[in-house]
């Protein structure tokens, strides 16, 4: 679930200046709360990512939304990508209702804000690898890989760390309807590192993508899109 100027927004492409509103014929409101609850209830969902696209793109957090969304869906886990910069972010965040929180390549400063001592929950943390065309966005560099394409050597630098869950993360295949396209790297992944939570996303358009990424290792999936579309069967 994707949250853009306090709405429900439609993720396409990762053009997020263009993102409208989620259309009226997919539910009768944009209020994130009354979405979430809808999501978490109607799919029996054990967990509800949400991504903040103000706080990604402008850094500010909307700290009373999250509680009240892991509120209204509990015992559903709350997943949540506020464009986490700097270690304070993190511990700023740990205080709230959030079961996991996101640290995504694309705004965090780098590995090192997981190991900073002001971080106490440090399994509670997934790390969201964005890519862009097999790019890794943000600052690669300061992950541990060695070009923008060193997906695995910024896993293992990760894992070194303490982290297990990781998310591989399309953004210009997201609500595309193109389908993903990381099932080798995935396989690699997983492959190399069997121990770690790894979940895809961008593009996933129906149970056969969900099998075949499942068959190339990936643990769990994250589709938006598809459900409201109902080309995903429960």
């Amino acid at each position: 679930m994707d949250i853009k100027d306090g709405q429900v927004v439609h993720a396409r492409g990762g053009d997020r200046t263009n993102y409208a509103p989620l259309p009226r014929e997919w539910f009768p409101t944009t209020d994130p709360v009354a979405i979430a609850y809808h999501l978490a209830t109607q799919w029996q969902a054990r967990q509800l990512y949400v991504a903040d696209l103000d706080a990604i793109m402008h850094r500010h957090f909307h700290l009373p939304l999250y509680q009240a969304i892991g509120q209204a869906i509990a015992p559903t886990e709350l997943w949540l990508d506020p464009g986490v910069n700097v270690a304070d972010d993190i511990a700023r965040l740990e205080r709230r209702s959030i079961h996991r929180i996101i640290v995504g390549t694309e705004t965090a400063m780098g590995l090192s804000i997981l190991t900073s001592p002001s971080v106490t929950r440090r399994d509670d943390l997934i790390v969201s690898i964005d890519l862009r065309g097999g790019q890794i966005l943000g600052r690669p560099d300061q992950w541990g890989a060695k070009h923008p394409a060193d997906v695995l050597g910024l896993l293992e630098q990760v894992v070194q760390v303490g982290i297990r869950r990781v998310i591989v993360l399309e953004l210009d295949r997201v609500g595309s309807g193109q389908g993903p396209s990381t099932h080798a790297l995935c396989r690699q992944l997983k492959q190399r590192y069997p121990a770690i939570e790894l979940i895809a996303g961008g593009g996933v358009r129906n149970d056969v993508d969900m099998q075949w990424l499942g068959q190339a290792g990936v643990d769990a999936v994250l589709i938006g899109t598809a459900l409201w579309e109902k080309t995903i069967h429960d």
